[in-house]
């Protein structure tokens, strides 16, 4: 959102200037995304203190003809705000304009000048907006799909916030919703979003928040905002709500300290906007040779798009057995898509069968997997400096709200889960899982093993255990 606000003497002028503006802002322009909503409010020079600091001010030419060092005591009360004076023909020579200048305004902009003039000036002036912003925005892509974009971006979030930072996902699957689904948030369409795109709702920080779910009842850090039921206005550049979507992602950028967002099914002038508008984007490739083509061509597009600032990462997820090498990929991708080896995250995101369960189970494919699968999460999230790298990492989340063993719990009795944890979450893998996190918690040996639940869970549960060989494991498994 970009806040204007626009000074004239009285409020019969402050209208006229307004009008013109808005006709200026509205005219069938191209590549009109590149404009963040904006907020266009009428001031009078009086008022300037009781209305907050604006992102840029436009002051009106009746008061530069009536006294042209107001325009010094403007700058006094907005010190660090862009200043845009409206010139006339009188005030358009180069003396005038150098007193202007020195008076405080950053630019002018002539009566005669075209609305393409105006919109490249608020292009420019709204790069140095004073205000920081509070979080970081990650765009999570690939070439094509079912390569892992959703199931990536849900592991990656989960984490962040198991790091205590609030995290938000944001689905853009307008079509079948599948972060929404796997992570079993409802309601899977967003009515409260539709209102603010149809422009029923003022964008603020209170209605935005109203667009959120949190996902986990007993854990405050991880957020999701599900897509609208109605997308199509989103895909129309000249549509308001285009904009309007920009700028409720500002508000959640200023609101979470970590915002990722799922770009599957997204394309066009909107795919293009969010990358704009990224601190960071993670780029998804894997060893399929009929994957590499579209992943090439959409990096040297997305590369186009982003700004000098932000991070770009390429990660190769689930590398499958019967695909190209993975130094072979990395040297040939890099080649072709015209990047450099700082590009490459660290680590591989390895196979894990366990981590494809995760799909309306409540929680990402990250509380599933193997360590090795967490390791290299949390090496990508250190890559992009939002955690810092360590050795020991949470094992994430073992059941739903009602678990009945804390982690705590488990160290203690080596206990696997019984039959009411199931009936929580009857997905959950829970002795391949919980194997994995002792093994990993006593330095990859147990002394016992103790399974509960019905003669057949625990039937299940040796068969997972046999097949995970856990003789060089554990000295017995005991059956109650």
């Amino acid at each position: 959102m970009l806040t204007i606000h626009a000074l004239e003497r009285n409020a019969e002028e402050r209208e006229s200037l307004i009008s013109w503006l808005q006709h200026l802002l509205h005219e069938d322009t191209p590549d009109i995304e590149f404009i963040p909503r904006v907020d266009l409010r009428p001031v009078s020079p009086d008022e300037i203190k009781f209305h907050g600091t604006p992102d840029i001010c436009i002051v009106g030419p009746n008061i530069l003809e009536e006294e042209l060092t107001q325009l010094g005591k403007i700058r006094k009360l907005l010190p660090t705000t862009p200043i845009i004076a409206v010139t006339t023909a009188r005030l358009e020579g180069l003396a005038q304009i150098e007193q202007i200048a020195r008076l405080g305004a950053t630019d002018t902009l002539s009566q005669s000048d075209s609305a393409a003039t105006l919109l490249r000036k608020l292009v420019l002036l709204s790069k140095h907006k004073a205000e920081k912003k509070g979080g970081k925005l990650i765009v999570v892509d690939s070439g094509k799909g079912g390569i892992g974009v959703t199931s990536l971006a849900a592991a990656l979030a989960e984490v962040s916030a198991l790091e205590d930072k609030k995290t938000v996902l944001v689905d853009f699957d307008f079509e079948t919703q599948d972060l929404s689904r796997f992570l079993q948030v409802k309601p899977y369409f967003n009515d409260n979003l539709q209102l603010l795109l149809l422009g029923q709702r003022p964008i603020t920080q209170e209605f935005v928040e109203q667009c959120v779910v949190q996902i986990w009842e007993d854990h405050g850090g991880l957020y999701h905002l599900p897509p609208p039921a109605d997308s199509e206005v989103l895909f129309n550049r000249k549509d308001p709500a285009f904009r309007t979507i920009l700028s409720i992602l500002e508000v959640l950028d200023k609101t979470f300290d970590t915002v990722f967002i799922d770009l599957a099914g997204v394309s066009g002038p909107l795919k293009r906007a969010l990358y704009r508008s990224a601190d960071d984007v993670i780029f998804i490739i894997n060893n399929d040779p009929a994957s590499l083509y579209a992943s090439v061509d959409q990096i040297s597009k997305a590369t186009s798009w982003i700004s000098p600032e932000t991070g770009f990462k390429i990660v190769e997820n689930f590398p499958l057995p019967i695909g190209l090498k993975s130094k072979f990929l990395r040297t040939e991708f890099l080649k072709a898509a015209g990047l450099n080896d700082n590009q490459l995250a660290n680590k591989s995101i390895p196979y894990c069968k366990n981590a494809f369960r995760w799909p309306g189970s409540g929680i990402s494919a990250y509380s599933h997997a193997n360590q090795k699968f967490k390791k290299a999460i949390y090496s990508l999230l250190a890559d992009l400096n939002l955690i810092e790298y360590k050795q020991k990492f949470s094992i994430g989340r073992i059941f739903n709200q009602n678990e009945i063993l804390s982690t705590k719990k488990l160290k203690e009795s080596k206990v696997f889960p019984t039959e009411s944890a199931r009936e929580v979450n009857p997905s959950l893998p829970t002795s391949a899982k919980l194997l994995d996190h002792l093994k990993f918690e006593n330095n990859n040996s147990c002394e016992q093993i103790v399974l509960n639940g019905t003669p057949e869970q625990k039937e299940g549960d040796e068969q997972i255990l046999e097949e995970l060989n856990p003789e060089k494991l554990i000295s017995g498994v005991s059956i109650n």
